[in-house]
């Protein structure tokens, strides 16, 4: 039985190529899934949410997806999410424990990561179908 050699420099090279190139496909990700919020206002007045909150919320639905490099939550800091929607730090943490207050987001204590709740889901995503006929 023969044995190859194995050039480890060669190896961990490959290794941090791989880590790096799913680094950058995580932040390509992470920003491009939250471009837009589509506001449907009859579904933000029945969750009795200010717009900005319900951008918010919005936004951490769309980035807690399957497509998520963390499925089913959203890892994005919440200086990422102040930055991209235009809000201060401190505003987002207001929102999010709002948000937190009537059951649309949750945060996972250990990682502090965020997703929607089944409440938003099922308020928003049936007046969407109700609008659009999805």
């Amino acid at each position: 039985m023969a044995f190859n050699r194995i050039n480890l420099r060669s190896q961990a090279e490959s290794v941090e190529e791989r880590r790096h190139a799913a680094q950058q496909k995580r932040k390509r990700l992470q920003t491009e899934e939250a471009r837009y919020t589509l506001i449907l206002h009859s579904a933000r007045k029945k969750l009795g949410i200010s717009i900005h909150e319900y951008c918010l919320a919005d936004s951490v639905h769309k980035l807690s997806s399957t497509h998520s490099p963390v499925p089913g939550w959203c890892f994005a800091s919440k200086e990422q999410l102040g930055q991209s929607l235009g809000f201060s730090r401190q505003s987002i943490h207001a929102m999010i424990k709002r948000l937190r207050d009537v059951d649309l987001i949750e945060l996972q204590p250990e990682t502090g990561y965020l997703r929607s709740t089944q409440k938003w889901r099922d308020t928003v995503e049936v007046t969407k179908a109700m609008v659009f006929g999805d």
